[in-house]
């Protein structure tokens, strides 16, 4: 999902909650919720300044505030992965924080791949966790791709994860691919490299392309 934040920066987030069914999607929808677009004043990452502008907040200290949220508040035996990220549409700087969530990439307008993997641990397991937020730059020309582990965790029929490198070296190929084509054609793909006709895990994703 993402959220406007004020006239130069914009919230991104993918949020994967654990288990199937029926409790899952109303644990998913409800985290969601702290980080909805429609009400700015109940979105987690958002504080007002006197001027009344909306400004983030330091993105560790509200996966600190969820993790809370989901072991003190909300009875549920649910946990979750996120990914939580700021962007500056004018500077293209983002502060990032993560708990438990895959590694973010972004394919480089050259073709190289950073890979973003700096965070904590799933919210809604131990109280007390620390969460840091760190710094990332896209440039005019990259591409942002963030996907849960449905992904990376795919497995091939003789036993071989995805993982990250294989998710990297995917991104690359299909460079020319236009942004709306590239989750369907990732999960094309990941089905054809399980050998399967579905995935064994729900996928989720997040393209983002930078210009400016």
């Amino acid at each position: 999902g993402l959220f406007p934040i004020n006239e130069t920066e914009l919230g991104l987030y993918a949020l994967d909650v654990s288990g199937h069914g029926v409790s899952a999607a109303l644990m998913t929808a409800r985290l969601a919720g702290l980080l909805s677009a429609q009400s700015a004043d109940e979105n987690l990452v958002l504080k007002r300044e006197k001027s009344g502008r909306l400004v983030p907040r330091d993105l560790g200290d509200v996966l600190r505030e969820m993790n809370h949220l989901l072991l003190r508040e909300i009875e549920t035996d649910h946990y979750a992965t996120l990914f939580l990220a700021v962007l500056n549409l004018r500077s293209g700087k983002m502060q990032i924080a993560k708990a438990g969530y895959p590694p973010a990439l972004i394919l480089r307008k050259k073709g190289r791949v950073q890979v973003l993997d700096c965070g904590g641990m799933p919210i809604g397991l131990i109280e007390g966790a620390e969460y840091r937020s760190f710094g990332a730059h896209i440039r005019s020309g990259d591409r942002l791709l963030v996907v849960s582990d449905g992904i990376t965790e795919t497995m091939s029929p003789d036993g071989k994860l995805l993982e990250t490198p294989g998710l990297s070296h995917w991104l690359k190929e299909n460079a020319a691919r236009a942004a709306p084509d590239v989750l369907p054609q990732l999960f094309q793909d990941a089905r054809a490299y399980s050998g399967k006709s579905r995935l064994d895990d729900d996928v989720s994703g997040l393209v983002l392309d930078f210009q400016r």
